[in-house]
């Protein structure tokens, strides 16, 4: 009887001691009385009111499995054998997965954007990222401005070491480099003789360019200059002479070019690839000067007094006239890649944008000696004095827009009365 009170009394006081919550819990007990079964025992606690509602909970959350599948307390099955973690646990670990799984992909998404921005040179700070990304973000800014400055100083470097090893005149066709240095003298020091051939080879091509210290370049075909130099390049391109082999029209350059198998006038074409190519590449204010042999002079002045239809003392007042003309202005033995009409040229300058202006021309006084130039006459012992002179400069300056020319304004103007001295 004893111990019975000191159970009894034990109750009353853990009564007593319960939060408010635990005695208003309509008598809720979490220790089954004495002397009930597992089964009954069980039974108990499965029907508390805490654990209905935890129960609940769960089941409104994550559902009561398949359609018309009892809950769980129906089918007798406690909360706490659904695994060793639980429903709750289950719930929260995938709460956590699903969390840092999206905040990955926020932060991949952020990385990839400041990345892109800092790209296109946008300021921007890392300091609301994760701290590892941010800390790499930060090492990418300071790296950055360092290869960005780096990429300019380079940049900028190859810009001077090219501009400052391009010409401002260059010489087409020079052959021997036998004019270089007359050439180089009028048109200043940044002067580049150039030629088709790929070496100096035994006929001494630039050989005596270089032997002046000229600057010389090898394997520069007069017509695809564009391939060699920049456009807007150039103050002036100059030709001596041109030269072509004969039968191949594509060897040549200057005025006009070899038809293989045309005869009589035919035999050489108006070409305009030289003055197509070296156009793009002049300065403002830049030309194209061309200096040969040619009768464009003669035939121009010869075409103001025609003789046909005329009689009497008319026709041989022409034909004295057109006598002077031809002795003042010979024209045997012209270079066939200058021999161009009026009216070939006319239509040529035309054609390619040109203005054009003919003068006389003086043979250079200091051109180079030795050596067998294209241009050398017949006569093998005397190779200096054998280069056929000058008779015509032809200077071709891009016309401006919208150019028309007219009688006050000629497309091709003849200065055939000035005899042109080297140092003009």
């Amino acid at each position: 009887m004893k111990t019975h009170d000191t159970r009894a009394n034990a109750r009353a006081d853990t009564a007593q001691h319960q939060p408010a919550s635990a005695q208003a819990d309509h008598g809720e007990r979490t220790h089954p009385p004495a002397g009930l079964g597992n089964g009954l025992a069980q039974s108990a606690v499965d029907q508390s009111p805490r654990i209905v509602a935890q129960r609940r909970a769960i089941e409104a959350t994550l559902g009561n499995g398949q359609p018309g599948q009892a809950p769980a307390a129906a089918t007798g099955v406690h909360v706490a054998s659904l695994g060793d973690r639980g429903l709750v646990a289950q719930l929260n670990g995938k709460r956590r997965r699903a969390k840092q799984k999206n905040k990955e992909k926020a932060q991949e998404a952020r990385r990839e954007a400041a990345i892109d921005r800092l790209n296109r040179g946008s300021p921007q700070t890392y300091s609301h990222l994760d701290p590892e990304v941010a800390a790499n973000l930060n090492a990418l800014d300071r790296m950055q401005p360092r290869k960005t400055a780096a990429r300019r100083n380079i940049d900028s470097r190859e810009t001077r070491l090219s501009e400052a090893n391009l010409p401002s005149a260059v010489e087409v066709g020079a052959g021997e480099g036998r004019f270089s240095s007359a050439f180089s003298g009028k048109f200043g020091e940044d002067y580049e003789a150039t030629d088709i051939a790929s070496e100096k080879g035994p006929h001494g091509f630039l050989g005596v360019a270089r032997k002046a210290g000229l600057r010389t370049k090898f394997g520069v075909n007069a017509n695809e200059l564009g391939e060699h130099y920049p456009q807007g390049s150039l103050d002036h391109v100059v030709g001596a002479n041109p030269f072509g082999v004969k039968g191949l029209g594509g060897a040549s350059y200057g005025l006009k070019v070899q038809n293989p198998g045309g005869t009589g006038k035919k035999k050489y074409l108006p070409d305009d690839r030289f003055l197509k190519t070296a156009k793009p590449l002049l300065k403002p204010g830049g030309s194209v000067e061309l200096y040969g042999r040619s009768n464009v002079i003669r035939d121009a002045k010869l075409a103001k007094h025609p003789t046909k239809g005329l009689k009497g003392d008319a026709a041989r007042q022409a034909e004295q006239t057109r006598a002077a003309i031809s002795h003042k202005y010979p024209g045997e033995n012209a270079n066939p890649y200058l021999a161009i009409d009026p009216d070939e040229l006319h239509t040529l300058a035309k054609e390619t944008g040109y203005k054009a202006t003919v003068k006389r021309a003086k043979q250079p006084p200091n051109i180079g000696k030795g050596g067998n130039p294209d241009t050398k006459s017949g006569d093998k012992e005397r190779a200096d004095e054998g280069l056929k002179p000058f008779t015509t400069r032809f200077t071709f300056t891009p016309e401006e827009e919208g150019y028309e020319s007219d009688e006050d304004d000629p497309r091709v103007t003849y200065l055939s009365d000035d005899e042109s001295d080297w140092e003009e």
